[in-house]
C-alpha cells in the first residue's frame, strides 16, 4: 500500500489492471485520458481500455485477452499552485 498527499499538479487518478500497464507506459495512459475533459471520464476511459485491447491483440497476435480494467477519477481542476 502505498499513500501519497495530492497536490495541485495531481489531476487523474488511474487505477487499472495489468492489461492496461503491460502495454502501455503511464505517461501515455495520462496524455490519452487528458484529451477528454471530466464531463467525459467513461469515454476517456472506455478509450483507454480500447487502446490497450488494441495493443494487446497486436503484440499477442490475435490471442487471448485477459482483463482490461480501467478506473479514472479527475481530482481537481486547479492547475496553478495555491496563493
Amino acid at each position: 500500500v502505498n499513500s501519497r498527499d495530492i497536490t495541485y499538479l495531481d489531476h487523474v487518478l488511474l487505477v487499472c489492471s495489468d492489461g492496461v500497464w503491460e502495454f502501455m507506459e503511464a505517461k501515455e495512459a495520462v496524455d490519452l485520458v487528458n484529451k477528454h475533459p471530466p464531463a467525459q471520464a467513461m469515454k476517456a476511459a472506455e478509450v483507454l481500455a480500447k487502446e490497450s485491447w488494441d495493443r494487446w491483440i497486436r503484440e499477442e497476435g490475435g490471442a487471448v485477452v485477459d482483463d482490461i480494467t480501467v478506473v479514472l477519477v479527475y481530482l481537481q481542476q486547479q492547475t496553478k499552485p495555491p496563493p
